[in-house]
């Protein structure tokens, strides 16, 4: 009886409507703690409620906390997990490393290990000898867990974990420089930790931060793609007279990183840096045996910029693409979406070095995935490509 059913759908939105209230569930709570927590805390929808949303977002407290406040929360954490909801603590504690840059402590390390909680590796940066122990121990005899165990291992990432790496490259059954590149880093000839970012971070924000002229603008310009014929287009334009980005792997005055941001959806792309900033299409190209039609078409950004911000952020800031933190940045750890992806140079062979990232959410109305750049800056060629759920 559809009439009838629709009669009594309509009458109850408007009942909704007549008697929804606002709730403020935040009114009398100062503590950002606290705020928190009930921010976290899950709570059974109710048509008739209204949740007023609280003036900070969850990303601007967390940056926000003090040392001891992070502890406090740290501390609300490990009680979740001794109530067997490590799926919440770990999320707490993932936005306490990536947005407060909050060091985790050992004996709460130690509390996920004896609830084989090993996911998300993230977690156990920088975790001390004696849990990285524990945790080479059960790489040896634990089948079900040796996947995650060999990640955490790969963010604890010290010297101990890069010898056992070494030991272990002909004994597993995925290299382990698959699990080191998950962390940034990965294994060279001589068994040695080769870092594949920088830890200096600063943000792309839409306003003049600390760089006067912009980062990325994404204008056209005269080279085209090979490919698609479309316009080249500027990712990252970087220079040693713009604050914070004198990076290690920037040997030059300049460096422009440009992309086809249609066809670099399907492959690597790869172009030359000349002396002074310019670039070109690189030879080592290879054409995707598929390239959508769409790729043919220039994209319009509306002349948007991206500047880098006043102050620099944490490395792994945005290091989870599920915390939803703005990925747009230059340095620091990409925002993978999918595994892990450096590629490798065309003319060495050696993986490149991420350089930045531009959120395609924040490049045009209804985008999503991230563009990434990378750099290898001994043989001068950039590389960019993209990433989307």
């Amino acid at each position: 009886m559809p009439c009838q059913q629709a009669a009594q759908r309509a009458e109850r939105e408007a009942f909704i409507r007549e008697n929804r209230k606002d709730i403020d569930l935040y009114e009398g709570i100062a503590d950002s703690v606290e705020i928190l927590i009930v921010m976290q805390t899950p709570r059974k929808r109710d048509p008739l409620e209204n949740l007023l949303p609280y003036v900070k977002s969850e990303e601007q407290l967390y940056a926000s906390l003090t040392s001891e406040e992070a502890q406090r929360l740290a501390d609300y954490a490990a009680g979740l997990i001794e109530q067997d909801d490590s799926e919440r603590a770990a999320e707490m504690l993932m936005k306490l490393i990536c947005f407060n840059g909050w060091a985790m402590r050992p004996s709460i390390l130690d509390m996920l290990v004896q609830r084989n909680v090993f996911y998300p590796g993230l977690l156990f940066l920088g975790a001390p000898a004696v849990i990285r122990d524990q945790l080479c121990e059960r790489v040896e005899w634990d089948d079900e867990n040796r996947n995650h165990l060999l990640l955490a291992l790969a963010w604890i990432g010290d010297a101990e974990v890069v010898s056992q790496f070494a030991q272990w490259r002909d004994k597993l059954h995925v290299a382990p420089e698959r699990y080191a590149h998950e962390a940034g880093w990965e294994l060279s000839g001589q068994g040695k930790r080769r870092n594949l970012f920088e830890e200096g971070c600063f943000a792309l924000v839409a306003e003049t931060g600390s760089s006067v002229l912009p980062i990325s603008r994404l204008e056209p310009s005269e080279q085209k793609c090979e490919w698609c014929g479309a316009p080249l287009m500027v990712l990252l334009d970087l220079g040693h007279d713009q604050a914070g980005i004198a990076f290690k792997q920037q040997r030059r005055s300049r460096t422009r990183i440009a992309t086809c941001l249609g066809c670099t959806c399907y492959s690597v792309v790869y172009t030359d840096i000349g002396p002074n900033g310019e670039f070109s299409w690189s030879k080592h190209n290879q054409r995707p045996a598929y390239l959508d039609d769409a790729a043919e078409e220039a994209m319009d950004f509306g002349g948007r910029e991206w500047y880098l911000a006043a102050e620099p952020r944490h490395t792994y800031y945005a290091a989870s693409w599920v915390l939803e933190a703005g990925a747009s940045q230059v340095g620091g750890y990409p925002t993978w979406v999918q595994d892990a992806e450096f590629p490798a140079c065309p003319n060495c062979r050696e993986t490149m070095a991420f350089i930045g990232q531009l959120d395609g959410g924040e490049m045009m109305e209804y985008g999503e995935g991230i563009y990434y750049a990378f750099l290898c800056s001994p043989c001068q060629v950039a590389a960019t490509h993209y990433q989307q759920t």
